[in-house]
């Protein structure tokens, strides 16, 4: 624990945080105090600088995720630290005389100033990040990101003239150091460029990856909801097919092949059964002896 109430000297053992005996939250008169925990970092805020529970059940975790970002914050906290230690001693270096206008001593300045400006709005613009779902979220990141690139864009163009040759011989750097600062110059610039790659190519791959997959789960399963869907349709029309042609055939029967229609027909056109005296062997004989076939025997057994 670093901090804590300076009223009420609780930080021994806790802060405001967790409410011990005899503190007070209101009279609470802590900047910032943190406790770390095992996959994170509790930390509260002075109530004058955030009032209510806006500067309670705050956390910051250790890693790299959209929620785990300990060390981007701690290595932009340490850059703070050392831009105003290098105005200090800017300052005391110059007898705090302003360089001019000239070049390029001051646009070397005006430069450093711009991008130190940028530097320390960075904390002060993140205190008011949104949620990670809110909607302005994606507003936020593009504004917090361009200030951070902008920012450092001013701050390696004030180095470089002071490092390249043609400059640095203005401000006595290459009598002193060679070729040295320049060398160290390039090598800052490339590891940012392949930082920038790296780092935020990864994440739009990611983001890139995580929408394609999401678009190809939701495409499968609205093609799997269509097949299952012309399925269904298809088993139920062969369903209805076979019960209406099934239907048909009874119809047909019923009004074609029924015996008693047959012989209301035959009896009114004065049908006689086709009658054989002669037995035919591959006909079966009826119980009174006769021989016949097809509908005739059909007749003739439901008349006798």
């Amino acid at each position: 624990m670093t901090m804590g109430c300076l009223k009420h000297r609780c930080s021994s053992t806790h802060t405001c945080m967790y409410k011990p005996v005899g503190c007070e939250w209101d009279k609470c008169e802590m900047i910032f105090a943190y406790e770390p925990q095992s996959e994170f970092i509790d930390f509260e805020i002075s109530y004058q600088l955030a009032p209510g529970d806006t500067a309670r059940n705050r956390y910051i975790a250790i890693g790299f995720s959209d929620t785990q970002d300990m060390l981007h914050r701690t290595l932009n906290i340490v850059a703070i630290f050392l831009i105003a230690v290098g105005f200090i001693l800017i300052f005391i270096a110059e007898d705090g005389r302003w360089a001019g206008d000239e070049f390029p001593q001051g646009t070397h300045s005006i430069l450093g100033m711009t991008a130190s400006i940028g530097i320390f709005l960075q904390p002060i613009v993140a205190y008011f990040r949104c949620a990670p779902h809110d909607s302005k979220r994606v507003i936020f990141n593009w504004g917090h990101g361009l200030l951070g690139y902008l920012s450092w864009c001013c701050a390696a163009a004030s180095i470089y003239m002071i490092t390249y040759p043609p400059f640095s011989y203005n401000f006595k750097v290459t009598d002193q150091f060679g070729a040295a600062p320049l060398a160290l110059m390039i090598i800052l610039c490339v590891s940012f460029v392949l930082a920038i790659l790296l780092l935020d190519g990864c994440r739009i791959g990611a983001n890139i990856l995580k929408r394609r997959k999401s678009a190809y789960q939701t495409n499968r399963l609205m093609k799997a909801s269509a097949n299952g869907a012309l399925a269904i349709f298809q088993l139920s029309a062969q369903f209805f097919s076979a019960r209406q042609s099934s239907n048909k055939s009874r119809r047909a029967i019923t009004k074609a092949d029924s015996p008693a229609r047959l012989y209301s027909l035959n009896r009114s056109k004065n049908f006689t059964p086709n009658i054989r005296s002669t037995p035919s062997a591959r006909s079966p004989s009826n119980q009174k002896g006769v021989y016949m076939s097809g509908r005739n025997a059909v007749l003739f057994k439901s008349i006798f």
